[in-house]
């Protein structure tokens, strides 16, 4: 089935932030439509997405250049599209703001990322270190969500365990990432992770 894409732009810009660049892995190196989803990693973060009103027909994974991810951050980014090799980024009424020819990857995205995602609930027992790179990411990523200053809140189960990342802008997008070293202290906090209700309906 041709792939063809309408998606919210916003959504799309932070999701978009996990894409791989490691050309030695294609399969990861855009992020995965499929159904109201969307996802993407770099084997080190992990950040999906879902929009309810989208309109996505197949399946598969497209690149999301640079240059198309600077038009959906802008404040008038609506939606995203793809039809018959053709990316565009489009305002309320119909502008568009960005537009180049897109290709989907020739390879299946890993179907293993699912089991990446944590259990829905998990008591965050553990304080566990992650590297400056993945932090910026998903500092990026909370900007691009919620703007200057919004936040996000990281939980895991261990040291050595896969975190889920919440962002105070929106239940829409979460991320996983996994601890950086093993070294690891206790914390003391009643705070529980969960997985919004859109994953844990269609797993």
């Amino acid at each position: 089935m041709t792939l063809s894409i309408k998606f919210n732009a916003k959504i799309l810009a932070t999701v978009a932030i996990a894409q791989s660049t490691d050309g030695h892995r294609p399969q990861i190196c855009g992020v995965f439509f499929e159904g109201t989803r969307v996802v993407a990693t770099d084997g080190h973060i992990f950040l999906a997405g879902n929009d309810v009103d989208c309109q996505i027909t197949g399946a598969g994974t497209l690149p999301i250049s640079k240059k198309l991810i600077t038009a959906l951050r802008k404040p008038k980014a609506v939606v995203f599209t793809y039809k018959d090799g053709i990316s565009r980024v489009v305002t309320a009424n119909r502008t568009i703001l960005a537009m180049e020819p897109s290709t989907p990857i020739d390879a299946p995205f890993p179907n293993a990322y699912q089991r990446v995602v944590p259990s829905a609930r998990c008591e965050p027992t553990i304080a566990a270190c992650f590297a400056e790179d993945t932090l910026t990411q998903l500092a990026l990523a909370a900007k691009t969500l919620g703007g200057k200053g919004a936040g996000f809140r990281m939980s895991g189960a261990s040291a050595t365990s896969p975190y889920i990342v919440e962002f105070a802008a929106t239940s829409e997008v979460f991320g996983v990432i996994m601890p950086w070293v093993e070294k690891a202290w206790r914390e003391e906090d009643n705070q529980v992770a969960q997985l919004p209700a859109w994953w844990e309906e269609e797993s």
